[in-house]
Parts: structure tokens; sequence; C-alpha cells
């Protein structure tokens, strides 16, 4: 088996430095169980020392590049990384992500495993205190966030992560981290709902919406012909594709030791809980099933939307899967369209 790992990045060579150097252990525990490791960055449009970090990275690692001469976003990007693979099973990450070491053969193994079209999600986690910082490494603020850093006082050697942390001292990573990708007890409930569901559900009319930006691979052959990802659903492009994906015949399946390392930044503007609602357009111009509208009427509910009555609230995708097996009283169609109606401009 052959493993692509396609990751993107803009503008962050401080964090995708760190990024690249948490391969070593997943690449070296890859091929002493002979699976094939290839690592695809797609450079997409950075004007910062994104060349640099990936020239160091260019005898290290087998590494392919590709270059984006001006931004395409972040679908379009994943798409092009994709095309660029060889293997036969493409492992999504990201530029801000650390991977763990077993994260690379825990995913091959499953896709083993199941002996079937699979999609495959990994461990998410994020990392504390990594928020202010454009380069965790040297405590370099994003523009705006230098009062911030400032505050750290003493405190911020502690806040740092460094390639000594990630190559020789991992521990001290999995001590910072905490379950999920984004920061928030919104985002925390979320995650343990997905979780939850590939666990003790699994059933793929509704775990495709389980399905992440990152820490998530899929059959190479299959993502080719679903399309790829569609870069007119962002930001929920992730459980789109994976709608499709399960629509073609896959399921979902959870890999508990491909962990992932998230390093926390400001601002969560692609989040679909708590940012702009812009996207239910075009993602329910596109697909209309009722597990579809019940997740935008979970996701309400995990946001504390008062639009929500008690008597509609779903409180997992548990509870969303009971309601389509054995059906409700409630009028959850004519909820969803009060939401769509209320989300447009």
């Amino acid at each position: 088996m052959a493993v692509s790992v396609v990751i993107i990045s803009k503008n962050e060579a401080g964090r995708l430095r760190l990024a690249l150097a948490s391969y070593d252990a997943a690449v070296a525990k890859a091929a002493a169980v002979r699976i094939d490791t290839e690592i695809i960055v797609v450079n997409d449009g950075s004007s910062d020392d994104t060349i640099e970090v990936l020239e160091q990275y260019a005898g290290a690692l087998p590494l392919k590049v590709v270059h984006n001469t001006s931004s395409v976003g972040i679908a379009h990007a994943r798409n092009r990384g994709a095309a660029a693979a060889a293997g036969d099973i493409l492992l999504f990450m990201d530029g801000d992500v650390l991977i763990g070491p077993e994260a690379i053969v825990a995913h091959a193994e499953r896709h083993r495993e199941r002996g079937r079209r699979t999609i495959v999600r990994g461990a998410s986690a994020y990392l504390r205190c990594t928020r202010p910082f454009l380069d965790p490494q040297t405590g370099t603020p994003f523009p705006g966030q230098e009062a911030a850093v400032a505050r750290m006082g003493n405190k911020l050697p502690d806040s740092l992560v460094t390639i000594e942390h990630v190559r020789h001292r991992f521990d001290t990573i999995e001590a910072r981290a905490r379950p999920g990708i984004y920061i928030g007890s919104i985002h925390a409930d979320l995650y343990a709902a997905e979780i939850e569901a590939l666990e003790k559900d699994g059933r793929p009319d509704v775990c495709w919406m389980t399905v992440p930006g990152h820490n998530v691979s899929v059959p190479k052959a299959d993502f080719a012909a679903v399309g790829g990802y569609d870069g007119q659903q962002l930001p929920i492009e992730n459980r789109e594709l994976g709608l499709r994906l399960c629509a073609r015949g896959l399921d979902v399946v959870y890999a508990k030791r491909a962990r992932s390392y998230h390093l926390a930044h400001q601002g969560q503007g692609r989040d679909p809980l708590t940012g702009r609602p812009d996207w239910i357009t075009a993602f329910y111009g596109k697909h209309q099933s009722l597990a579809a509208k019940l997740m935008l009427i979970f996701w309400h509910g995990l946001a504390r939307s008062t639009a929500i009555p008690e008597a509609a609230r779903i409180d997992s995708i548990l509870h969303l899967a009971r309601i389509l097996r054995d059906g409700s009283t409630y009028d959850y169609e004519r909820l969803f369209r009060n939401l769509v109606a209320a989300s447009a401009p």
C-alpha cells in the first residue's frame, strides 16, 4: 500500500516547519512496515518563507511540492495535491497540523482491515497556548497579537512549540493536547458527537457529517471518481465530500491511533457553527436529504441558538440517526425552512 499525504499551506512558514518535522517519525514507522509514503505540499501562493522551508526539508523527507503562483483556495489546492499523488490512499493534512508518530500506519491499517472502500478519520487534537503565534517556535505573534504575547511574560517559553519538542520530546506535545480541532466548548461538543457516532453507529447515512478537513484518508480512485472537493462548498467542503463519497458506497471509520495536533490560531472564520451562514445556500442548493437538513438543526442546537425549540433539539448525531430511522412527530422540514430563511442576506 502507498500513502500520499497531501498538505496545503499558505503563508504559515513557521508552522509548516514544525509540521514537516513531525513527519520524520511517522514516515519512518510507515517504512518499517513496508508502507510507501510521499508527502505532497501544495504551496498555495505564499509570499513568506514557505519556499525556504520546503527547500530545507527536500532531502530529509519524501517530499513533492506543488507551487501555485497565486492562491486557488483550500478546496482547489487539495485537489491539485491529489492530482499529483502517486499513492492509492490520499491522507489529507494541513500546514499547521503536527502528525502523530503512528498516524500513517494507523490510517493504512484501517484501510487494509476494512478490505473495501472506506474513509478513515483519525483522532484530532489542538495544542493549547499557540493561538497568538505566527511562529510557535520563536514566539513571533500574528499581526495584532503582540499584546497577547507580551502578557505571557515569563510563561512564554512554556507556550512555545519547538523542533526539539516535535522530534525528541513528543510527550510534551501530547501533554498539551486537548480533544478537537478548534478551541471552545461548542467545538468540543461537536467533536465528541462525531467520534461517538463513529464508535457507536457507523452508518454512512449520518457519518458522512463526521468527515474532517484534515487527518482524513480516502482511496484516490474514489476521490477522483466523485470529482474531489467542491470549491463552492466552503467551509464545509470536507463534509460535502464525505456525503458524495458515502453516496458512492463508502463508509466512514475511526482510527484512534492516527493522532494529529492542530496548532490553534486566531480566527475561525471557516467555522460553520459560529461563522457566516452563506455556505447554507450553496450546500442546500445541492443536497436536500433529510439527514443534511437535520445536520443544520443539530448544529444550531450546539451553538445554543434560540431558533431551536426545546422539543426540536437534536442532542447528538446518534439522536439524529434515530430520527432518520424511527421518524418524528416534529415538523423538522418546517424548522429547516425557517432556519434557511433566517440565514438569507
